[in-house]
């Protein structure tokens, strides 16, 4: 069986899909710390915790992300289900301050 040279990713939220696409990486925030995926990785399952996802090394697509799962299946279909994903370009970065006070 040939290693795949890309990871299928789907990022859901309770809201619906927000990324559906074929990519060669995903760093996740878990809950034991960041990581990163790459093709032929073994198949896992693991808590998210809130922060920065970032799919794909050269065309990098970032977004900020809640408390979830992640999972990564022998064939290199990563399923990601959190509470709420938004890319980085509308994250209102004033609005995030006054939360995190």
């Amino acid at each position: 069986m040939a290693l795949s040279t890309f990871l299928g990713v789907n990022l859901v939220t309770p809201k619906g899909v927000v990324a559906h696409t074929e990519t060669d990486s995903v760093q996740a925030p878990g809950e034991l710390g960041e990581f990163e995926l790459l093709p032929g990785h073994v198949p896992m399952l693991t808590a998210l915790k809130p922060g920065v996802l970032t799919i794909g090394s050269k065309a990098r697509n970032r977004y900020a992300v809640g408390s979830g799962y992640l999972r990564i299946d022998p064939a290199g279909a990563v399923e990601i289900l959190v509470e709420q994903a938004v890319p980085a370009s509308d994250v209102d970065v004033e609005a995030a301050k006054k939360e995190l006070q």
